[in-house]
């Protein structure tokens, strides 16, 4: 997942492959200024999941997607992610429509749209 937020472009890794989409370790979120090129890490960079969507809420923090897991992750600016819901695999890049509070996740795996109200 990608996303630019003024001069830094917010990166939702998906983490170190080995086979496949398979992971050594699962992937964590990073930035990059874009002047700079320079990567920092939200958090202490710890294993969050293999991260594939991301939307900000507006705040500083992220509404992010776990492939593999099929996690609904909130992920703050300092790197700490709660699960908000758990899917099936698959869930991919999502979108938000603010005005009407709501998240919608492509599942890729069973070919289904899936929405939930947000805060």
């Amino acid at each position: 997942g990608l996303l630019v937020e003024g001069e830094q472009l917010i990166v939702a890794s998906w983490g170190t492959m080995t086979d496949g989409f398979a992971t050594k370790i699962p992937g964590h979120m990073k930035t990059i200024n874009i002047n700079t090129k320079k990567i920092n890490s939200l958090g202490d960079k710890s294993a969050i999941g293999n991260l594939d969507g991301l939307e900000s809420d507006g705040n500083g923090n992220y509404f992010v997607t776990d492939w593999m897991t099929g996690k609904l992750l909130y992920i703050t600016a300092e790197g700490l992610s709660k699960t908000l819901v758990a899917l099936e695999q698959g869930s991919a890049d999502h979108t938000i429509i603010p005005e009407q509070k709501l998240i919608i996740i492509p599942m890729m795996l069973t070919n289904k749209l899936i929405a939930f109200k947000i805060k």
